[in-house]
């Protein structure tokens, strides 16, 4: 935000107090007596009230015979917000771990939410975040880049109810196809957007990844979302969004005695179970869908976590142990 947009915005609400001082204690705000508040020019002040009746829809009046201007409801009022120094701290912390949402069109709309915040800040309110430039770093993960067109497309499609048209590439495929689907619910799994859509090239409902859609148009065909759809059956709340459909299975994880701080300070997964082993070791267990994600989390845990149930995510994890030891 610039310097010139920060002092316009403190005008505005200066001269908005004395609006309001002016309607409870029966003063006459003029233009004059804004001007010399504010120490400006008239032609200034005028210039902040042209773009508080014309731009923030303020009912001013101005009374002819007297000059001075008013509310014509007086519970009107600018709206501005008042934070604490820890609340603006958090702000200051918060804004670079936005750095996920860069590869959405959000990330413009995000840094203007920060620039409006600055807008309405009080002038007393100031903290030292300095430090933080070379003190503070916020690591995210390698994301995908999404085309803007697209990533709307399918938002306004799934508020219309209409089913969209797209290019899309699956993994594994080297030439994109042309697809139909009506968008049912999306996914943002730790930065990567995802679409749940009923595909009708396929006739069923499948997952989409919004950074491989391209050439997107909205159809006036409508649709209805299915009665007994449930968004929730088609991805885990912790480990993400992977093929989708399968069912909850118990999971059960052995985990070394030296995992124990990595225990105490983290939830692996709502409705945990952890049993201390005899040994020191622990057994964790819970309702998990999406095992390959699960697979995934796993393997980087090396010999100091070992899958016991289900069966099937036993043998997806040796199948990747047995790939590896043959490329290596």
């Amino acid at each position: 935000m610039s310097r010139e947009g920060k002092l316009k915005a403190n005008r505005i609400a200066a001269i908005d107090r004395i609006i309001h001082d002016g309607f409870c204690n029966g003063m006459r705000p003029t233009v004059k007596i804004m001007a010399d508040y504010l120490e400006v020019s008239a032609s200034t002040v005028q210039r902040d009230l042209d773009y508080l009746r014309d731009y923030l829809r303020a009912p001013l009046e101005y009374n002819e015979q007297e000059h001075f201007w008013y509310y014509s409801d007086p519970t009107f009022f600018v709206k501005s917000i008042e934070v604490s120094e820890g609340e603006l701290f958090a702000m200051s912390v918060i804004q670079p771990m936005l750095e996920q949402y860069q590869n959405t069109p959000l990330s413009n709309s995000i840094n203007g939410i920060f620039e409006k915040l600055a807008d309405l800040l009080p002038e007393k309110i100031t903290v030292n975040t300095a430090f933080l430039e070379q003190r503070f770093s916020a690591v995210n993960a390698p994301l995908a880049l999404i085309n803007e067109k697209a990533f709307y497309g399918v938002f306004e499609a799934l508020k219309h109810r209409h089913t969209i048209c797209f290019s899309y590439k699956s993994v594994g495929q080297t030439e994109r196809s042309r697809r139909y689907a009506n968008p049912l619910h999306i996914v943002c799994d730790q930065g990567d957007w995802y679409m749940i859509a009923f595909c009708h090239n396929h006739k069923e409902i499948r997952i989409f990844s919004l950074a491989r859609i391209s050439e997107i148009e909205e159809t006036d065909q409508s649709f209805e979302i299915p009665a007994d759809f449930k968004a929730e059956k088609y991805f885990d709340p912790v480990f993400g969004i992977w093929g989708g459909g399968e069912e909850p299975k118990k999971i059960e994880l052995w985990f070394d005695a030296r995992m124990d701080n990595y225990l105490e300070t983290h939830i692996i997964h709502p409705g945990q179970k952890i049993e201390t082993l005899s040994d020191g070791s622990f057994k964790v267990s819970f309702e998990g869908k999406q095992l390959k994600r699960i697979r995934n989390w796993v393997l980087p845990f090396g010999n100091a976590v070992k899958v016991l149930n289900p069966p099937e995510l036993i043998d997806m994890v040796k199948k990747v142990i047995q790939d590896l030891n043959d490329i290596y």
